[in-house]
């Protein structure tokens, strides 16, 4: 077997001379490949870290698309690539929203209804149906996608995938790709925290602007669900269902009666492990359920760097989005002997900066941890400014200390 290592995978097998993209599906790592991987598009292009000598040499389709796009000589289409021996590379396109939605057309285990544990989230936002009386149309439409595009990259850093839309709800499952234990766990569980720092900033901010109140109840619970596709032949899509999708949804709707923000149940808390943090603990009977259900109030993950970076992060966003020039102009500023890459690719370097934070970062870790896990890639003095400075873009500098 052959070593392949993908940026965010680790190390992968493959076969002498299968394609990048034959190793990346079999090892079901998301690449992108819009047209079938046929060279007819470069969503699956990828960029030669190491071992570009240990590639087949470009195809006649893949030359001539590398010609017509001035590609530099160790960008390669993953679809004509064969492997001849190790190789490291990072794909190219690496939007979290195309991901998503090419993981959930990737997942071909679900083609057919399979049961599976999966960890279900359910959100809303309260108060939306008088919200709704006192807004324009088009307002609440703006209104929806601000939240959804704010609220949703919370699930897709951790992993998650939104299976549903339904008016102000959102349903989102974790575990989708075979994970098990706490991890799908403690992912749902951080995702739900980020939502709720997000909600609040889009309160301060698009609720103010429209004159309303934002704020979201969320509900998880752990179990076995039905996964499958649904629906008519020609606009069928990826749902599930079972007792622990409708137990979930009827524990969000639990948290307003409670006046709680996050409501857990004992299957959550039980897999998630010391590092949950709880507050009120209360017994509901669920519309639909026989007999009491135990529920938790979910206050956050114990110590936890992953969840307050990505809420620093996408509350500088809701915030205004900072402008990262001007953060690299007072870095450079106090930092003039440090290396920094030129204004025009500034931007995607720093995107790809927390996507390294957010998404290689351990299950659990500090700030602290992460900090001088990443240090390797700027001197951590120039990690700590800048990410102060967006904590204070996104009013959470308390968490983090100068």
């Amino acid at each position: 077997m052959i070593s392949v290592r993908y940026d965010q995978a680790g190390e992968l097998s493959a076969e002498s001379e299968e394609t990048l993209l034959e190793v990346a599906r079999k090892s079901s790592y998301p690449l992108i490949h819009e047209c079938g991987g046929f060279a007819r598009c470069s969503t699956c292009r990828i960029r030669v870290l190491k071992g570009a000598e240990n590639l087949t040499p470009r195809t006649p389709e893949e030359q001539s698309m590398a010609n017509r796009r001035g590609w530099e000589p160790n960008i390669r289409l993953a679809c004509q690539a064969r492997v001849l021996g190790p190789v490291e590379v990072k794909r190219e396109l690496n939007r979290r929203y195309d991901l998503q939605e090419f993981n959930l057309n990737e997942l071909t285990e679900l083609e057919k209804p399979r049961s599976q544990l999966v960890v279900v989230l359910f959100s809303d936002i309260r108060g939306f149906t008088t919200m709704s009386e006192k807004l324009e149309a088009f307002d609440i439409v703006y209104l929806l996608n601000q939240y959804y595009s704010q609220i949703g990259e919370a699930i897709l850093l951790n992993h998650g995938h939104v299976l549903n839309y339904m008016g102000d709800g959102i349903m989102a499952v974790f575990g989708l790709q075979g994970d098990s234990g706490e991890k799908p766990v403690l992912r749902a569980l951080r995702a739900a925290w980020v939502m709720q720092r997000v909600a609040e900033a889009l309160n301060d901010t698009l609720g103010q602007d429209l004159g309303v109140e934002i704020r979201c109840g969320i509900g998880l619970h752990a179990g076995e669900c039905i996964l499958g596709k649904v629906g008519h032949p020609g606009s069928h899509r990826h749902t599930a269902i079972g007792d622990t999708v409708n137990t979930a949804s009827r524990i969000e709707s639990e948290t307003k009666e409670c006046g709680v923000q996050t409501l857990i149940s004992e299957a959550i808390l039980e897999r998630g492990g010391k590092q949950v943090e709880t507050g009120l603990k209360t017994s509901a009977s669920l519309k639909g359920k026989q007999g009491e259900l135990t529920l938790h109030e979910f206050t956050g993950l114990l110590d936890d760097g992953p969840g307050l970076l990505q809420a620093i992060w996408l509350r500088a966003r809701v915030y205004g989005e900072p402008c990262l020039q001007e953060l690299r102009d007072a870095l450079l500023k106090e930092f003039p002997d440090q290396y920094f890459p030129d204004a025009n690719v500034w931007p995607t370097w720093l995107e790809e900066q927390a996507d390294k934070l957010f998404l290689r970062a351990p299950g659990s870790a500090s700030l602290e941890d992460l900090l001088a896990r990443f240090s390797r890639n700027i001197q951590r003095p120039v990690l700590q400014a800048g990410l102060l400075y967006l904590a204070r873009q996104a009013r959470m500098a308390e968490y983090v200390s100068d």
